[in-house]
């Protein structure tokens, strides 16, 4: 059964709390019934098989010998292939720190284009969490910190394939706050360009007696809260999956996922603008691997260090 915890306890109060933990029930009944059916689909797969071997004298614990010997392999392919991810080739702190310096200066020479239009930058995080981390099977539950006073969300998700067809799968929301009041009400403009620094790793060499699978997908988003909470806009930053990731398919993430945003906002009342990351990852039949990591090292985070907003009727 899945291990569901409802995220990371804040100093401060998330605005409109019980419509966010409404919405997660709903997204989580759906997400259960596509589990359920894909386990019950692998139990079918996995006793048709059992039939076909017993029939031409393959005797089961060969088979289970095999996929033992996948799985230790490609725990240590995965490893191997990671040892060269561990830290980004270029300079991301002064990547970072020119980023910062521009913005600054923009904004000092920001000049209202008069009344009713305003604009400006919000540097700091309010505060930080997770809006849901979930897991399978697996042994290892995604996991998320923060530093919000540097702006940081540090996730890493994975999930390893289990037995003949089962799959494992590793599923993570985390966020950055941000808020600000009004000088108006109008049309409410948002940029925000999050800096990525992780690395994802994956292993599938599927074959006649499983069907093995890796999947890796990470997203970034934005939604706004003032009185209610707004659809949530998506970025997709990467996606990978495959039967047949062999060897393994691994690479660095050190980018930028810039993120526009529009609403209508009323004056005087708080907005609370959330900048966020979700990680998935699946791995099915022994010896799939997908891993998602944001977190392993100084080197490895999300960075969210500020929030541009232009407002206009």
């Amino acid at each position: 059964m899945a291990n569901l915890r409802t995220g990371w306890e804040s100093t401060e109060k998330n605005p409109d709390e019980d419509f966010l933990k409404k919405q997660i029930q709903e997204e989580n009944k759906i997400f259960e019934q596509n589990i359920a059916l894909s386990a019950e689909a692998s139990r079918q797969k996995t006793a048709n098989i059992s039939m076909l071997l017993e029939s031409t004298g393959i005797k089961k614990d060969i088979i289970e010998k095999q996929l033992k010997y996948d799985a230790e392999r490609s725990v240590k392919v995965i490893k191997d292939a990671e040892k060269s991810l561990l830290k980004p080739t270029m300079d991301i702190e002064t990547m970072h720190k020119q980023d910062i310096e521009q913005a600054r200066m923009i904004a000092k020479k920001m000049k209202s284009p008069g009344n009713p239009h305003w604009q400006g930058y919000i540097w700091n995080a309010s505060y930080g969490g997770a809006w849901w981390n979930w897991n399978g099977e697996g042994e290892e539950v995604p996991s998320v910190t923060f530093d919000v006073a540097n702006n940081r969300i540090d996730p890493r998700t994975q999930a390893f394939g289990e037995g003949w067809w089962d799959a494992d799968f590793s599923k993570i929301n985390a966020y950055l706050s941000f808020r600000f009041t009004p000088p108006s009400w109008g049309h409410l403009h948002i940029i925000t360009s999050p800096w990525l620094h992780g690395y994802y790793s994956l292993y599938s060499n599927d074959a006649w007696y499983k069907g093995e699978h890796a999947k890796a997908d990470l997203d970034t988003w934005v939604d706004v809260h003032q009185n209610f909470w707004r659809s949530r806009s998506t970025n997709d930053v990467f996606y990978m999956s495959g039967d047949e990731l062999h060897p393994t398919r691994s690479d660095r993430i050190d980018r930028q996922s810039t993120m526009r945003y529009y609403t209508s906002v009323g004056e005087g009342d708080p907005v609370t603008i959330r900048v966020g990351a979700q990680l998935y990852c699946r791995g099915k039949a022994s010896g799939g691997q997908a891993r998602l990591n944001f977190q392993s090292g100084g080197a490895n985070y999300i960075y969210a260090p500020y929030v541009y907003w232009y407002l206009h009727n």
